[in-house]
């Protein structure tokens, strides 16, 4: 996540996953393939989008079950979340090819892994739209991102929540420290 050519910093990792969704068209009628081991984050930004949340199996090491997912996508299939989870990246490769094959946006949550690469292929690059959660890795009240190295991003920028809110986010920091 750390070099791709497009990023949005977010409030957190559920609002770009729900950006994810939006830029994918995902809405009403349409389903997402999720992880059944899963963060509890993952399902609001897809009923948000009014989309049904369908569970693909994940095998004990934490492995994408391929077939399972095969056997699951369907005509109202938009879009498939696959997490590389406990910090230990995924071979996307065979899941972004099936993605092709069928014209379905591929979400990539990075949460737990912000930075690396497996088979020399960069986290974060597989997926149509990546997430990363930095509170998970820095002690910081709220933050998160949204990147893609393979679609354009709105140019927004973040703007402070206020005053209030910014004491109050040093205060929680500065308490967990202690």
């Amino acid at each position: 996540l750390d070099d791709a050519p497009a990023v949005q910093l977010v409030s957190s990792g559920r609002i770009a996953i729900g950006m994810a969704l939006r830029a994918l068209g995902v809405g009403p009628g349409d389903t997402v393939l999720v992880p059944a081991y899963h963060s509890l984050s993952m399902i609001p930004p897809v009923h948000w989008r009014g989309a049904e949340v369908v569970f693909y199996r994940v095998h004990p090491d934490t492995t994408i079950d391929l077939a399972d997912i095969a056997r699951k996508i369907g005509p109202g299939v938009k879009a498939i979340m696959a997490t590389h989870f406990f910090g230990f990246p995924q071979d996307l490769a065979p899941l972004r090819a099936l993605c092709d094959t069928h014209a379905i946006g591929l979400v990539e949550d990075c949460a737990h892994c912000f930075f690396g690469a497996h088979g020399g292929v960069n986290i974060g690059s597989s997926g149509d739209y990546a997430i990363g959660s930095s509170m998970k890795f820095f002690p910081i009240f709220e933050g998160g991102c949204l990147v893609s190295y393979r679609h354009r991003l709105p140019s927004r920028q973040l703007r402070s929540a206020g005053a209030g809110f910014e004491a109050k986010a040093a205060l929680n920091a500065l308490e967990a420290s202690f």
